[in-house]
């Protein structure tokens, strides 16, 4: 999935080896509710 997400301009990197910041285009096809669900991620949202 990070492959595709740079590929639609957004980005992801790993801050401090446990911090992830992920930044996600609007127009992101890709179901990332149901990805953290599936890989039982807890992350913080912070939107704009």
């Amino acid at each position: 999935m990070g492959d595709e997400l740079t590929k639609r301009g957004g980005f992801w990197q790993v801050d401090f080896g446990g911090i992830a910041t992920v930044n996600i285009p609007k127009d992101f096809e890709f179901n990332v509710d149901q990805v953290m669900k599936e890989l039982d991620l807890n992350l913080t949202e912070i939107t704009d």
